[in-house]
């Protein structure tokens, strides 16, 4: 089973409000045995497992319903549009304990994560935002994460108010 995903998807940028948008077919290698795959995201979001390249579904068709991936399979993602613009929306692939985001706008940009990570204001701080940071992608998490990185009274101070911060804005998937 992965510990992450080795790919990412590109975001989509200006795509048609309500319309449909696949990824490319992404080949999953190094599994032992069979995994679950799933997707989340809202909005019709759906993936396709496959033994081809053109990921013509083995099983079924696109769907969100959890299902298992072998070594060596494809799998490809679609969701629906926002309905409105500008808007943007996340899909999430989750295969075995790994997982990659697939954003979508209906403008011409996504909203940009500011690494202001305790909301201090100002420029990034690499002595308490970097250190935060580093330690959620080290995958730490709680009291670990912040314990001697705050300084003051900032309005994001506990690892409950700094994770869901990073996970909608910047496009991360921390747990809590």
């Amino acid at each position: 089973m992965p510990a992450a995903l080795w790919f990412a998807f590109a975001p989509k940028l200006n795509v048609p409000i309500n319309s449909l948008q696949s990824l490319n077919s992404v080949r999953i290698t190094g599994l032992t045995g069979n995994v679950p795959v799933s997707i989340t995201g809202g909005n019709i979001a759906q993936y396709c497992v496959s033994s081809s390249a053109g990921c013509s579904c083995d099983a079924e068709a696109f769907g969100n319903v959890a299902a298992t991936l072998n070594n060596n399979q494809y799998v490809r993602a679609r969701r629906m549009a926002p309905g409105n613009t500008p808007a943007q929306a996340k899909t999430t692939l989750v295969v075995g304990g790994g997982w990659a985001d697939f954003m979508l706008a209906t403008g011409s940009t996504l909203a940009s994560s500011s690494l202001d990570v305790d909301g201090s204001g100002g420029a990034p701080n690499a002595l308490t935002d970097g250190l935060i940071l580093v330690r959620a992608m080290l995958g730490f998490a709680g009291s670990a994460v912040t314990t001697g990185a705050i300084t003051g009274t900032p309005p994001r101070n506990t690892w409950a108010l700094i994770q869901p911060y990073l996970n909608t804005n910047c496009g991360t998937n921390f747990l809590p």
